[in-house]
Order: structure tokens, then C-alpha cells, then sequence
């Protein structure tokens, strides 16, 4: 079995030429987002952004993926989970928020190689 080189994959990716393409918003109810099972930063202190986002709205787009036609959210775990208390609020205006896909990156037909590239996009998406 090989050994796995996360360190010489990220290397190998960032030498090649990747053409994105351009990230467009659009929007999406987050009572319809799909929270990854891989988020594991903590959504339980939400007062401080739910009060910025009462006053400001979302600030930074939400990103999601669609897979099997369904959309999966992969960074704002905590935003959506603000959006969603603001909703039970009274606040209709947050029945649609923005969102960015990720882009869509060919990759190998394994995946488990999708899983891991899936992984480090929450985390990167997060720091």
C-alpha cells in the first residue's frame, strides 16, 4: 500500500496551472445547506456574529459545493448557524443569503483523494 504524501500532493498541485474559473454570488436559503460532517470548528458562540450580522449582513459569502444536486456547505458553518436563529427571530430578510461554489477542480477518480482535498478546503477556508 502506498504511503499517502500530503505534503508532496499540496506541492504537485501548486505547481500546476489551474485556470478557476470566476466565482460568481448567488444565493441560497441556509435552511437548505448541508452542513459538512467534516466542520470541526465550533459553532457554539454565535452572539457577537449574530449582532454583526443583524446590523451589517453577511460579509463574506458562504462556500458550498453542490453534490447530487444539493448544496453542501463547506466554510460559514457558524454564519448559517446565525442566519438560521435570526430567521426563528423574526428576521425573513435572512431566508436568502450569499454564497460562492468552490470551484471545480478535476481530480483523480479516487475518493478518498475528494475526501481529503474536501477536508483541507473546510480547514484553509477557515483560517
Amino acid at each position: 500500500m502506498a504511503k499517502f504524501d500530503l505534503k508532496g500532493m499540496l506541492s504537485e498541485r501548486s505547481a500546476q496551472e489551474i485556470d478557476l474559473p470566476e466565482q460568481k454570488t448567488v444565493y441560497r436559503n441556509p435552511e437548505d445547506l448541508i452542513p459538512s460532517k467534516d466542520n470541526f470548528y465550533s459553532t457554539e458562540d454565535t452572539e457577537k456574529p449574530k449582532r454583526s450580522i443583524r446590523a451589517l449582513g453577511i460579509l463574506q459569502p458562504l462556500l458550498i459545493e453542490e453534490r447530487d444536486g444539493k448544496d453542501y456547505l463547506l466554510a460559514g458553518h457558524r454564519r448559517r448557524k446565525c442566519c438560521l436563529e435570526l430567521i426563528k427571530e423574526g428576521l425573513e430578510r435572512f431566508k436568502r443569503i450569499p454564497c460562492v461554489y468552490k470551484p471545480k477542480i478535476e481530480l483523480s477518480a479516487e475518493t478518498e483523494t475528494d475526501e481529503i482535498v474536501r477536508k483541507m478546503v473546510i480547514i484553509q477556508s477557515n483560517t
